[in-house]
């Protein structure tokens, strides 16, 4: 088994700054290794007893303030055993007792967050089908194909109004010339097109993860070829011709108020995927700001189409999978879901 500990420390001078980065260390964690493609099970924990990490055959132990991303533990220790600490990983991290000081080193990772462009999706959807009829309007991160999906479970109208979303203006870009040129034949030759045409796109995204050679994107370009089988190009070319938008916005703040200025359509959906776990929601928050920021959210898709089907998560663990705006809300109003996965010993 293995196991995640946040290694709790007395020392701090502050406590609105050392949970900001107890916030910044389980966000990291929980958002990397939850739901996605050929990650490795872990269990959360927090403690102040080291000896806790005695307990599992393999354990990353972090103080507060230090940020592991998926790519750097899939690169430097996803074969390691034993104890792994933090302090003596090359990773960022924010000093909570020299935060002001430090806190540089989240403003480098937002810079890059808010620019990655992901032209493949993570997970392998398991979508729950609403009882809607044909699809109409949709909302989507740029990210993938995880909304056809949800688009041909229900199917769609041919004049269906797509929104796409995201914080990220060059995925958008990316997103827009690919619904405009590729013939929706052999996707990973596409993607080693797009960084031909979009090279500054390695500079955020990287060398391994979200490359045509990267084992989960084969995976997962495979299982859209099984599930739509021969319906694919059609799907395509449908897709394509419906009415596109593309809305720059930070979901976390009063920007995803654009996507709501039109007047709300009957058999609405949204794929917001795992935008809330993203740093770039997160900035200067605690736990429990992270999730006043998701009840703040889906509060305004409630707002606007309280029957709008959903699909995405909370800032942690809770996700929505077919479910009306108004149940979302009672769902993430209910409890904080970090709460639950995150275990104190």
């Amino acid at each position: 088994m293995n196991a995640f500990i946040l290694l709790h420390q007395p020392d701090y001078h502050n406590k609105q700054f050392y949970d900001i980065c107890v916030n910044y260390t389980k966000l990291y964690f929980d958002h990397s290794f939850i739901e996605r493609v050929g990650s490795e099970k872990f269990v959360f924990i927090e403690t102040n007893d080291i000896t806790v990490s005695n307990n599992y055959d393999f354990s990353i132990i972090a103080k507060p303030g230090y940020l592991l991303s998926y790519p750097y533990y899939e690169s430097n220790l996803k074969d390691d055993k034993g104890k792994i600490l933090a302090t003596d990983l090359n990773i960022p991290h924010v000093d909570y007792n020299n935060f002001v000081e430090t806190h540089s080193v989240i403003t480098n990772e937002l810079l890059s967050a808010s620019n990655r462009c992901y032209i493949i999706h993570n997970e392998i959807p398991n979508i729950k089908k609403a009882t809607i009829g044909k699809i109409k309007w949709a909302a989507t991160v740029s990210s993938g194909f995880f909304i056809n999906y949800i688009l041909d479970v229900h199917d769609f109208e041919d004049n269906a109004i797509i929104n796409h979303v995201d914080i990220s203006k060059p995925s958008l870009q990316v997103r827009k010339y690919t619904i405009d040129n590729w013939d929706g034949k052999n996707y990973l030759q596409w993607m080693d097109h797009l960084y031909e045409k979009f090279p500054l796109m390695e500079s955020f995204n990287g060398k391994l993860r979200l490359r045509s050679t990267y084992p989960a994107a084969i995976r997962i370009w495979k299982h859209v070829e099984e599930t739509f089988k021969n319906n694919w190009i059609e799907h395509w070319n449908r897709y394509k011709n419906c009415k596109h938008n593309y809305i720059p916005c930070n979901l976390a703040s009063n920007d995803i108020d654009k996507l709501f200025k039109s007047k709300p359509k009957e058999n609405s959906v949204f794929w917001w995927n795992g935008a809330l776990k993203h740093l770039s929601a997160n900035v200067l928050k605690t736990s429990n700001d992270s999730h006043r920021m998701s009840i703040n959210f889906i509060q305004k898709i409630n707002n606007y189409n309280s029957e709008l089907i959903t699909y995405g998560s909370d800032f942690c663990s809770m996700y929505f999978n077919g479910i009306t705006a108004s149940k979302a809300l009672n769902n993430v109003k209910e409890y904080n879901s970090r709460d639950f996965l995150w275990k104190l010993m």
